[in-house]
């Protein structure tokens, strides 16, 4: 057993970094524990103009803009019309958004938080979380085929659309969609790229392609999972059948060798999911564990940050003896959740153009 500590955190992706970063530059002792080793490829490569606050905030500005993300200059939508509209960065105050390498960059992230001063477990799997009589907290874990545990006095569930330590505590999770996203990579090496966002929706869900650094293309078709074929063969041919029915897509993806994708095409939830109570004594949940938004709002991975630096500041003034920070901040996702709700309902009912469609049936 080590020595205790004031914070664990369990999951070390933007959101779980953040907070590290944050709570150990408050002077206070925090160990992450991350599945992985940053190793593999992460869905989710858009970054907002808006999140150049939250980098800066935590300090990793500079060296974001070192490893050189692709730019992101607006957002092309076929959206309730035929007609592409589209949205540019330029009148935005804090510039371009980005196109992530995320391997590289929740890397870089997680070497600032160690930087920082907070203690990186890679490849570290929680087995457990129990809290005692005192209300401190033992978390055992397996790392390198041995089984390690650390006391806390405060729990950070930062393990995204799985809540793990979150469900030990009770916690549910509230699914109010079945959004799920059909993802391939592919190398494009167009010689004029198109750097732009482009959302286009279909007859049976929505397309999301963007160009990625290391002259990748990332194409996603979203739609409720109880709408796509089960195996893997069907899945594949129903994902080229959805390709061939849009416009922009296809033209965008004209280039592509769709034969021979970077890798397999992956199915990921995609689903707007909130837990139902996301703090409790001397623990919170944050990031997609908290609230996992709809990506097409393109604001998954700067809520994650946001969420991070207000979740340290939430945990400090825990320590500071504000008894009712943890209760606040579970009130606080829910009315996030609201707002958003109603912001992603007004969106989804613009479309009207394939009115016998299930899946867009659900969403008027």
């Amino acid at each position: 057993m080590s020595q205790p500590v004031d914070v664990v955190i369990v999951g070390g992706g933007p959101a779980g970094a953040a907070i590290a970063i944050a709570l150990a530059r408050g002077s206070r002792s925090v160990v992450v524990l991350e599945r992985s080793d940053y190793e593999h490829p992460r869905i989710g490569e858009t970054l907002p103009p808006e999140a150049r606050v939250p980098l800066a905030s935590l300090g990793v500005w500079d060296r974001f803009l070192e490893q050189r993300h692709g730019p992101a200059p607006g957002t092309l939508s076929v959206w309730g019309q035929d007609r592409p509209a589209e949205n540019h960065f330029i009148c935005n105050p804090h510039g371009n958004g980005w196109h992530l390498d995320r391997q590289r960059f929740d890397g870089m992230l997680a070497s600032a938080a160690e930087e920082a001063g907070a203690e990186l477990h890679r490849r570290a799997r929680m087995t457990s979380c129990k809290v005692g009589p005192s209300g401190d907290w033992t978390i055992d874990y397996v790392c390198g085929e041995r089984l390690r545990q650390f006391q806390a006095r405060f729990l950070v569930d930062a393990t995204g659309r799985a809540c793990t330590a979150a469900r030990r505590q009770g916690a549910t999770r509230r699914r109010c969609d079945r959004l799920t996203g059909v993802v391939g990579f592919f190398e494009a090496f167009e010689a004029e790229p198109d750097y732009r966002t482009l959302v286009e929706a279909t007859a049976e869900g929505w397309w999301h392609s963007a160009r990625l650094p290391g002259a990748r293309m990332a194409l996603a078709f979203m739609t409720d999972a109880d709408l796509l074929p089960p195996q893997q063969p069907q899945l594949r041919a129903y994902w080229l059948k959805q390709l061939q029915d849009s416009v922009q897509t296809r033209a965008r993806a004209a280039g592509l060798t769709l034969e021979h994708p970077v890798e397999p095409l992956r199915w990921v939830a995609a689903g707007s999911e909130i837990l139902e109570c996301s703090s409790g004594v001397r623990w919170l949940a944050t990031g997609d564990a908290a609230l996992s938004f709809d990506p097409l709002s393109a604001q998954g991975i700067y809520q994650a940050l946001r969420s991070g630096l207000v979740a340290a500041e939430t945990i400090q003034a825990a320590f500071s003896g504000d008894n009712g920070a943890a209760a606040a901040w579970s009130i606080r996702n829910r009315h996030r959740f609201e707002r958003y709700w109603r912001t992603r309902q007004a969106y989804y009912r613009l479309e009207r153009r394939w009115s016998g469609s299930t899946f867009w049936q659900r969403r008027h």
